[in-house]
Order: structure tokens, then sequence, then C-alpha cells
């Protein structure tokens, strides 16, 4: 069954309704968080295949801002390019009519899975939109994921946020024909997540550990249930930013930087490992950071093991993902100064979100290769201003960056205004 007709099935019945961070189903050995606060899961069951809608609270389907991860046992081994091929040609050519366009139709892996991506556009009762699908196989089991992006809607961060949900995905189960140990996880409707005075509150299971940025302030048990409050050090509260499992606390000493690293104990093989190699990248780019963007308050790191696709990284702290090369690491790292030390709006998005940490990737690591236009913009601003007054107006950024805001015109007067020019076309006009 694929995904269009599951949807329909599975709505048939009034769904549950979700609000949490994250949707787990231990069934299925799935996983993926919401990519944004205010979005719910609508989780439901038709004939054997299971169907979680995601969509802004008090929104509608009709809205076309939504996605969809449906999980179908197909009873066969699954061949990918058939089921690609079905769904360019009947499902969406016939869905979307003569405004049907093909626009990328790629093979990759997706949480350790063979994967097919495919990106259409068109319109559905006169909403016109973009549909990005990951059809990826699990032996025999078709996991479809689904992610719609309507025009006329901020793309940029919407985009960003469903790249989250790719990257969170979490699928588990044999792989190639071995058993494999899973990250025991609770059940999503069993934690929840929310900012409290300040602070991120996290209820949980009691025989779970909830790992979120900054200090933890709080841990109280009762019963079957605990409470931990966590208290970012830098930069506000994320409440998607957290990790839950059956954690033990190792703390190292690398100079004056304590590094707090939480070792994931399930011995799943899909958990990503913090090796002494891992450790070594994230000292080296911290140190270039701290040279080339100045210091920030604190002491210590945060590194978390975790089975998520992708590395992610906050104030501070770094959640260890399948993708944590060096390049991954520093990039995340630097969101400690871009995003944290300088809060990010929707005007400046674009530069601290995407561009600065990417080029900072490139500035630790001095991997050039993957840099895109908005990070080669800061290329074109430090060749022209020059070494020492390029990383002289990063620092003053930093330092000049408060109460939630970016210093964006100090950042302009030391670079000089040839050298702002690059930069200028990365935020957006007042």
């Amino acid at each position: 069954m694929l995904a269009a007709l599951a949807i329909v099935l599975a709505f048939q019945q009034e769904p549950a309704v979700l609000d949490t961070a994250a949707y787990a189903n231990a069934e299925w050995q799935v996983s993926f968080p919401r990519p944004f606060d205010d979005w719910i899961f609508l989780p439901a069951t038709s004939r054997g295949t299971t169907t979680v809608i995601f969509q802004p609270r008090n929104a509608t389907l009709s809205d076309q801002l939504w996605g969809a991860l449906v999980l179908t046992h197909w009873g066969r081994a699954v061949e990918l390019a058939d089921v690609a091929d079905r769904r360019t040609r009947s499902t969406w050519r016939e869905t979307l009519g003569p405004t049907f366009a093909l626009l990328t139709r790629d093979s990759l892996d997706v949480s350790g899975w063979p994967a097919i991506h495919l990106v259409m556009s068109g319109a559905i009762r006169r909403a016109v939109l973009d549909i990005e699908e990951y059809l990826i196989a699990r032996d025999s089991d078709l996991v479809v994921l689904q992610l719609r992006y309507p025009r006329g809607v901020p793309r940029d961060s919407v985009a960003a946020a469903f790249h989250r949900v790719v990257e969170g995905l979490r699928i588990g189960g044999a792989h190639r024909g071995a058993a494999a140990p899973v990250a025991e996880q609770p059940p999503a409707s069993a934690v929840r997540a929310l900012l409290e005075l300040g602070q991120l509150r996290i209820d949980l299971p009691a025989r779970f550990t909830a790992v979120a940025p900054g200090m933890l302030t709080a841990d109280a048990a009762s019963g079957e249930f605990r409470l931990m409050r966590w208290r970012p050090l830098i930069g506000g509260v994320d409440t998607s930013l957290y990790a839950v499992g059956l954690y033990r606390l190792e703390t190292r000493r690398v100079g004056r930087l304590t590094v707090r690293i939480w070792r994931e104990g399930s011995g799943d093989s899909l958990v990503a490992r913090v090796t002494d190699q891992t450790l070594a990248h994230v000292v080296g780019a911290w140190r270039t950071f701290w040279h080339a963007f100045g210091p920030v308050p604190v002491t210590e790191l945060t590194l978390v093991e975790t089975a998520w696709a992708g590395t992610r990284g906050g104030g501070a702290a770094l959640f260890v993902g399948a993708d944590a090369s060096e390049l991954a690491v520093a990039r995340e790292l630097s969101r400690t100064w871009w995003g944290g030390a300088v809060a990010a709006d929707p005007r400046t998005a674009a530069l601290l979100l995407e561009a600065l940490p990417a080029w900072s990737a490139a500035l630790a690591t001095g991997d050039t290769s993957r840099l895109d236009d908005a990070a080669h913009a800061l290329v074109v601003a430090r060749r022209t201003a020059g070494d020492p007054r390029f990383r002289e107006a990063l620092r003053t950024f930093v330092a000049e960056s408060r109460d939630g805001t970016a210093a964006i015109a100090r950042l302009y007067d030391v670079l000089g205004d040839e050298a702002a020019s690059s930069v200028r076309q990365l935020v957006m006009p007042q």
C-alpha cells in the first residue's frame, strides 16, 4: 500500500493527538522529532499500515503545510526502483495532473537503510506546492516520509525544520539480514518537554535520562516518573534539542576545558560513539573558534551519543549523530556562537544559522570544497577585508550582541563597506 492511499485509509478513523517533541513507535522501532515546537503528531493505524501526520496545531490538511510518515509491511523484499516508478507514474502524475514536474530523483541512505529521494512540484486544489518523499526499504517493510512545501510559506525556515526531521529519523530493526540491538526508548507519549521559567523541563519515565544543552538544575524522581530541568548557559531554550536514553556520564579534562560525555548504554550499533578522534575534532574546532570569534562564558562542553542521522549542536553542546565527520562536528559546534551567543531572528537566520556555521566548519578543517553560495560570500568578505579585520569584525559581532539582538550594524562597520556588501546579501532588509 502506497503513501497517498495509506493516508486516506488511516484518517477514516479519528486519529490520536500527540503534542510531544518527538514521535516514537516501539513496535515499528521508529522515531523522529517534530519540525517546530507548535506542531503535533496525528498517528493512526488501518489494515496493518501506520500513518503519522505531523502539522501545525489547529491547521488542516488542506493548508498543505504538513508531513507524513507511513509504515507498511510490504510482505516481500521492497524493490525501491519499482516503487519510485509507480509513485511518480501513477500516484503523483494523476494527483497533480498537467502541473506535475519531477525535480529530483536520487539514491541515498536514510538511518542506515537504502532509500530513493523524490521531489515533485505541482498543484492540488489550486494550492501550488513542492512535495518531497523519501522511500526507504527496511527489508520487507516500506517506510515513506513525505514533506509538503506550499508556495507562499517562508521556504527557508520550513526547509530547515524538515531537514531536522530527516536527520532525526531513526529506523531500527534487523539490517541486511542480521539482528541488531536497538537503543531502548520510552514511548513518545511518556516524554514531555516544555519551556518553564527560562529552562527546559522534561518529564519522563524514571529509568531514563534526558540530556539537553546547559546545566542540570533539577532532577527529581517519584515512583515511576522523573522530572529534569536544564538551564542553557548560552542562548535560549530549544525545546527540540535533547536526547532521552539509558545514559551514564563520563567526565574528561582537556587543558582548561571540562568535557562531559553522556554515553548511551544500549549497545545499539547505530548509535554514534564519542571516540578519541571525535574528541580531538571537538577540541581542535573549539580552540579555533575561541580564537577567531572570541570567548564565551563557559568552561564545559557537553557531548551526547545518539542514534540520530545528523549531528546537532547547541550552546556548548554537541549531539553526535551518524554523520559526525570532522566537518559536521565543527559546523554544529560553531552554533555555540552562531545562534547561541549571537541570537538569530528572521532577518539574520540565513547568515547565522546557515552561512556562518558552514564557513566556520571550513575554517576549522581547511575543507572549503562543500561551501555553498551563501558561505562563499563570507569567503569573499574575508578576502576583501583581510584576515585581521575580518577576525576583528566577527569578535566584535559576538561581543556586542546582547539581549537577543545580533549587532549586525557593528559587523558592517568593522568590515567596511566593500567587504560588508558580500555579507548584506545574507541579511533580510529591515
